[in-house]
């Protein structure tokens, strides 16, 4: 073979591989691949080059680069940082976290205050526009005597919000929630402390909360927020949304969980108000005694008389706030405990709102009335305003069921009461 014919057979070589090349390059080469994942591996806000964040102005600036940009943006708080309070009085957020972004924020044990007391004002801490989440430390400040706020999330319709191993506090001498849910929001090992909603979920809202999460709120129209004499009345959690708790600790002073529209899925969990009792059969954690009521006691004087003369369920089921949207309630499991009332409240004919008919059906579940009270759970009776429906297929009841509340009195049965005083509900 001569000179000519080797030289020939390279070029033809060396142009298969050059063609072979342009075609894996325009459809995405390895070599693409690669320069694209070393290009992402040292750029700002990757998991590998996270944005880190010492102050307010640091927040602002990765803000103004990121905006809009539909990346996935990963931050880490160095230290903890104080939120200023905007110049516009009708602001009612200290910062927005930015649509059209995902936002991965690592608090790393750190936490975000505003810089002055705001407990007294409307304003939220933060306002979520986009995707956020938010882990491992605390929102909002718990001294009474440091940079307290009313509000602390905001999430707006259309926003995501998601909190794992989170603390949020908020205390309020004003009406307020901890967290305000217009868009979505996901709740996982965190707690949630407020001092009238710990969270509320509108119409437009949707909520998952899982982990065991604990929420608390100290509202009560005995325990007034600034010794005015003004009415508290508020449970803990409130939906007028969806809403599915696969897991929670939700105690409050006028009650747990309030479902006014809307479907909620309750699946495990303790839902009670809080009082020394409850603290003494080991359900409530020691800590809410410790921060929430013996803390804040003085702060929030009774008026009318005791605060415990006002204590409500540990769940409301109630279609108070709108005739199209009746509140439908599924019970798959957990604690339900009332020391002055019945467990589970269905359909308010005094007082609800609207009066649009609830519906709650028990598929299991263990339901604690108060000692003289002769319901475990119950529902407003006679169609009409306030009107409300419970099906039972399954449970313990403190005391005895209706046979006409069982989903199918041929199918299942009720028995007892047992060695524990308990009624049970079981298939026939």
């Amino acid at each position: 073979m001569n000179v000519r014919t080797i030289s020939m057979l390279f070029v033809a070589l060396l142009s298969i591989c050059l063609y072979s090349c342009s075609l894996q390059m325009s459809d995405g080469s390895v070599f693409q691949d690669a320069v694209m994942e070393e290009t992402e591996t040292v750029r700002p806000g990757s998991s590998y080059n996270p944005y880190e964040i010492s102050s307010y102005g640091d927040l602002v600036d990765m803000f103004e680069l990121v905006v809009g940009s539909g990346r996935s943006v990963k931050a880490v708080l160095t230290s903890d940082i104080v939120i200023p309070t905007p110049e516009d009085p009708n602001d009612r957020t200290l910062v927005d976290f930015p649509e059209g972004v995902d936002i991965d924020l690592d608090l790393r044990g750190h936490s975000i205050i505003p810089a002055e007391d705001l407990s007294g004002t409307n304003k939220y801490l933060a306002g979520v526009y986009g995707s956020l989440n938010v882990h491992d430390g605390r929102l909002g400040d718990d001294d009474l005597e440091g940079h307290p706020i009313s509000r602390v999330l905001w999430v707006l319709p259309g926003a995501e919000l998601e909190l794992r191993n989170v603390t949020v506090c908020a205390y309020s001498t004003t009406y307020g929630s901890a967290i305000y849910v217009d868009g979505y929001a996901m709740i996982d090992k965190s707690e949630i402390h407020g001092t009238k909603f710990a969270m509320a979920v509108t119409e437009s809202g949707s909520c998952l909360i899982r982990g065991n999460s604990l929420f608390t709120s100290i509202a009560s129209n005995r325990l007034t927020y600034d010794g005015s004499g003004t009415d508290g009345y508020a449970y803990t959690l409130y939906s007028d949304g969806d809403i599915t708790i696969e897991s929670a600790r939700v105690f409050g002073l006028q009650g747990a969980i309030s479902i006014n529209a809307g479907s909620a899925r309750l699946y495990d969990g303790v839902y009670a108000h809080a009082t020394e009792n409850i603290m003494k059969i080991g359900i409530m954690p020691q800590d809410y005694e410790t921060f929430y009521l013996a803390h804040r006691r003085e702060q929030f004087k009774g008026q009318n008389g005791p605060v415990e003369d006002e204590l409500y369920y540990g769940l409301y089921v109630a279609g108070e706030t709108n005739l199209a949207n009746e509140p439908q309630c599924a019970i798959y499991g957990g604690e339900y405990i009332s020391n002055h009332k019945n467990a589970v409240q269905v359909g308010n004919a005094n007082d609800g709102g609207v009066g649009a008919t609830a519906y709650a059906v028990i598929y299991a579940g263990r339901f604690t009335n108060g000692a003289g009270v002769n319901y475990a759970i119950y529902a407003e009776g006679d169609p009409g305003y306030g009107h409300g429906v419970i099906s039972i297929e399954g449970g313990l009841f403190r005391s005895n069921v209706n046979l006409n509340q069982l989903i199918d009195d041929t199918q299942f049965k009720i028995e007892g009461p047992r060695s524990d005083g308990y009624y049970e509900v079981v298939p026939v």
